[in-house]
């Protein structure tokens, strides 16, 4: 409809396929699985024109998406860092370990930094279990076998297994992150940094 905004043709397809709105191909390109749909049609294989604006660079590299969040999980630990009352210690019953009276330079500025580490730790540990339960849902309970390996890692290591599984959740908030920013600056470009013009007549 007209709400969609114009009609233009980006490539060389034919018939009902030439006339796409460019809002819908835009959409398609930001959440297309395949890289190369960004620039090029999947169909006809049309490299589409694009203009680029002042944007463009630097939202197309991953390694800006890859620093911001860094920046955010940084930020997020912080956060943690103002926690008020002795939140570390929870965190040191909860994994077994405490800090060695032998560490002269250990003191409150590493505590507050193990609970706003361990922030983001437990976010992303849960996002992860929540993430492998809805990939395997439909599959019968005995065959969950990274359920299985869970349950053993905690039966065999008691508390100290809840380092290695706080470090693991770090790493996947961050990675998690940087993958919903990468989308977002593929979603970004696709709407304000690149513009893809009409196909060159023949």
């Amino acid at each position: 409809g007209a709400e969609a905004g114009r009609l233009f043709s980006p490539c060389r397809c034919r018939g009902t396929m030439r006339f796409i709105h460019v809002s819908c191909l835009n959409s398609w390109r930001a959440a297309s699985a395949n890289p190369r749909s960004f620039y090029r049609c999947e169909q006809c294989g049309y490299e589409y024109r694009i203009r680029r604006t002042a944007w463009a660079q630097l939202l197309e590299g991953q390694a800006h998406a890859q620093l911001l969040s860094v920046i955010l999980l940084i930020a997020a630990a912080a956060a943690g860092m103002l926690a008020p009352g002795r939140p570390y210690m929870i965190i040191y019953r909860l994994m077994d370990w405490y800090p060695d009276p032998c560490w002269w330079w250990w003191g409150a500025r590493c505590d507050q930094l193990v609970v706003g580490l361990a922030l983001p730790g437990m976010v992303g540990l849960a996002c992860s279990v929540h993430d492998a339960w809805t990939r395997h849902a439909g599959i019968p309970m005995e065959q969950q076998r990274w359920l299985a390996a869970l349950l053993l890692s905690v039966a065999a290591n008691g508390q100290r297994i809840a380092r290695v599984l706080l470090l693991c959740g770090l790493l996947y908030s961050w990675a998690r992150l940087a993958h919903r920013l990468n989308l977002t600056s593929r979603y970004l470009l696709a709407r304000c940094a690149q513009v893809v013009l009409e196909v060159e007549a023949t």
